[in-house]
């Protein structure tokens, strides 16, 4: 959806004399550019408070603008591109991969340790007794040994807790939302004194001066707000099987524990399984953390004005020996243009869609964006 359109603003009509006015032009596209630019000059004319001067009006001069430029457009493309860097938000990837890898690297069981488990449960059970109800088997053998095993299995709980979380963020359901502002550029001045009465009528110098001045302002902000998806596809057979190595943890972690028991669960040659899939989720983040923080629907945008005011306190006249009193009068001159520009997936604000990567394309494809 586009829009375009090309409005006048009106002037201020007194007496059947208008003055001031300007024009407006927008143009914008849904999701896409926008640009409008306005300049005007307004004027509050002074009013009569006697009746020597009714029906007539005064003003004051419309003052100039505040020396200034905007920038172009390839200064606000380029604060932009600096901006989507600046506001980049972490790829969740990132954390979980973290997670992910503090599994593999601490606490999971290896060889070693199935071999020395296995070792342990044929000599409580070669005792011939409930090891459990003996002191030192169960201070120095069944106690350690069963503690060590439930840990474990809490991590097998864990690391389908962070797979979980890792699929679920993929697609439309992981949307982070940034912003950057750079600094406001702002100048006012003001310069106080007299200012001239103008007839409104006829716009000739009255000679007659009221207390008042000009104030000027120039405003420019530049500012980025983006959303970004994570994307980041877990197989689904390794997502299933991961479930089921959580449920036959928690299933061991529910239970009541005696060597039998254990002994009956052995050999734990599914913990290999489960190293094996762990392998294939990490690798799967491992190839999408560059490309998996995808931004989309961000904008870089830019607001340049300058004005100028000028007023009076009310001007005052005498003639034939009757005084009359205006109501305080004011002129403001306005000139602004606001852009927006929107980015690229991946590009920025520069660049073409030819430049992206067969990864990105896929990855664009995956979370539904084809244009």
């Amino acid at each position: 959806m586009t829009g375009y359109s090309i409005r006048p603003i009106p002037p201020v009509t007194f007496g059947g004399v208008a003055r001031g006015g300007g024009s407006e032009h927008v143009e914008w596209a849904r999701n896409g550019p926008f640009y409008m630019k306005r300049s005007y000059t307004t004027y509050r004319p002074g009013l009569p408070l006697t009746s020597y001067y009714a029906g007539k009006a005064v003003f004051a001069t419309a003052p100039s603008l505040p020396v200034g430029n905007p920038d172009s457009d390839a200064k606000i493309k380029s604060d932009g591109d600096n901006a989507i860097n600046m506001a980049r938000p972490p790829s969740p990837a990132v954390n979980i991969l973290t997670s992910a890898g503090e599994l593999v690297s601490d606490g999971l069981p290896r060889p070693p340790d199935l071999i020395r488990w296995r070792s342990t449960l044929a000599d409580l059970l070669k005792a011939g007794k409930d090891a459990a109800g003996d002191y030192v088997a169960y201070q120095f053998a069944w106690r350690p040994l069963v503690s060590e095993i439930r840990a474990y299995y809490r991590q097998v709980v864990k690391a389908d807790d962070i797979i979980t979380r890792a699929s679920s963020r993929a697609g439309q359901s992981g949307i982070i939302r940034v912003g950057y502002d750079y600094p406001m550029k702002n100048t006012n001045t003001n310069s106080g004194g007299t200012v001239n009465c103008y007839g409104w009528e006829s716009a000739v110098p009255l000679g007659n001066l009221a207390p008042g001045g000009t104030s000027s302002e120039v405003y420019h902000r530049t500012w980025f707000e983006g959303k970004y998806l994570y994307f980041h596809p877990i197989p689904k057979t390794a997502e299933k099987e991961s479930h089921g190595f959580a449920d036959h943890a928690k299933y061991v972690l529910g239970l009541r524990l005696t060597p039998e028991v254990l002994w009956n669960l052995s050999p734990w040659s599914w913990f290999s399984d489960w190293l094996t899939n762990t392998d294939v989720v990490i690798g799967a983040l491992s190839s999408t953390v560059s490309d998996g923080m995808v931004p989309v629907e961000s904008f870089v945008m830019n607001h340049y004005k300058r004005q100028a005011v000028k007023s009076a306190s009310g001007f005052h006249m005498s003639g034939d020996g009757l005084i009359a009193r205006f109501t305080p009068t004011s002129t403001k001159t306005l000139s602004e243009q606001k852009l927006r520009f929107p980015s690229i997936p991946y590009l920025g604000f520069g660049g073409g869609v030819s430049s992206l990567t067969a990864k990105q394309v896929s990855i664009l494809a995956a979370i539904g964006i084809s244009h």
